[in-house]
This record gives structure tokens, sequence and C-alpha cells, in this order.
């Protein structure tokens, strides 16, 4: 079952969104201090495209604050914003809500990307 999830999903958006986080990583690889976000990056856009059956790990790191408000006034702001407003779209039909909820966690992956 996930592998058509995963199908559609890829089909209906998945593509696309990982299409944006590359981008991002690839923004954020052209600043020296940009370039652990922007692997990261690399990383969360495996996981947009292909989301379903697999689990996220968050690792506490508090230590990269300038890192963090760098990501965030360049690239995570926008990101939230697009996966969001994919979410609440996908969330207008029955069908859609799996498909929105994976939205909105992909939406939080943009504010802490260094955390994952």
């Amino acid at each position: 079952m996930t592998f058509i999830t995963n199908l559609l999903w890829f089909m209906f958006g998945g593509l696309f969104g990982a299409m944006i986080w590359c981008l991002a990583g690839q923004l954020m690889c052209m600043t020296a201090i940009g370039i652990p976000s922007g692997f990261q990056c690399f990383q969360i856009a495996g996981y947009a495209a292909w989301p379903f059956g697999r689990d996220v790990l968050y690792e506490g790191s508090h230590d990269q604050i300038l890192q963090k408000i760098i990501w965030f006034l360049l690239c995570g702001w926008w990101l939230a914003f697009l996966f969001a407003c994919a979410g609440i779209a996908f969330c207008c039909t029955l069908i859609g809500i799996p498909f929105g909820s994976q939205c909105f966690k992909i939406a939080g992956f943009a504010f802490h990307p260094l955390s994952v």
C-alpha cells in the first residue's frame, strides 16, 4: 500500500516538492555557512519525493543558531509557506487528507532542517 501512495504522491506533487528542496539546497550551498543546510536539503528532497512509510528522527542541536537564522531568512519561510498551502489544498478533499498531512510534515522540516 505504501508503494501505491508513494507513487500517487510522486505524480501529484512529490517530484515538484523534491525539486523545490533541491533548489533550496543549491541556493544554500552558494554560501560557505549554508553548506550543511544545503546538504540537509538534498536529504529532505528524497523524503519529499517518497514520504509514505518513512520516519524522521530529530536530533536536538542548539549550537547552530546563526546558521538556523540564515536558513530561515533565505529559504525556510517560503518552503514552509509553499508546503502549508499545498497541504491546505490537499485537505480540501477527503481522499487528499493523507497527502495534506505529509505536506504539513514536510513544511515542519522547513523550520529546522539541521535537526532532521
